[in-house]
């Protein structure tokens, strides 16, 4: 048995679609509730332009969302000079793009302040990104490094 997200009503597991993204394997909604939203929903056509609007207008308002549009503004200009500052690499390694399975470096920023502080590779990114760019966290990580390097 099976309760349905919409009508409530507890159901046979045979009354429910199958659906492999729930744990269960089953739709959250009864054959009968499925249907009658699959009805309404082709009976008005914006339903998708109003959930991507109500999704945009979500995300501008997002925090997470500004500060990446603030991170696109460095331009390929703005990149190329960093990336010659840096000599052609990873700000941390030198790793190269080349290096970077060909993959352009990062553009990495302070998350406190959305200052943009340079280029990194992948690896590197992450890095610091785990370590949620705690200096005290990365020294300890260091000590750590030392104490087991395994001479």
């Amino acid at each position: 048995m099976k309760t349905c997200g919409i009508c409530k009503a507890e159901k046979a597991r045979a009354e429910f679609g199958k659906n492999s993204a729930r744990p269960d394997g089953l739709d959250n909604r009864c054959r009968v509730c499925r249907r009658e939203y699959d009805r309404i929903r082709g009976q008005r056509p914006d339903v998708r332009k109003q959930r991507r609007d109500y999704s945009l207008n979500r995300l501008k308002t997002n925090e997470s969302y500004r500060l990446r549009q603030t991170l696109r503004r460095c331009t390929p200009d703005d990149y190329r000079r960093m990336l010659e500052e840096q000599g052609g690499g990873c700000a941390i390694c030198n790793a190269t793009s080349s290096d970077n399975r060909g993959h352009r470096l990062h553009v990495d920023h302070d998350h406190a302040t959305g200052k943009v502080r340079g280029l990194l590779c992948k690896a590197c990114n992450t890095a610091l990104g785990n370590f949620k760019d705690n200096t005290d966290l990365m020294a300890k990580a260091i000590d750590y490094l030392e104490r087991n390097n395994g001479d």
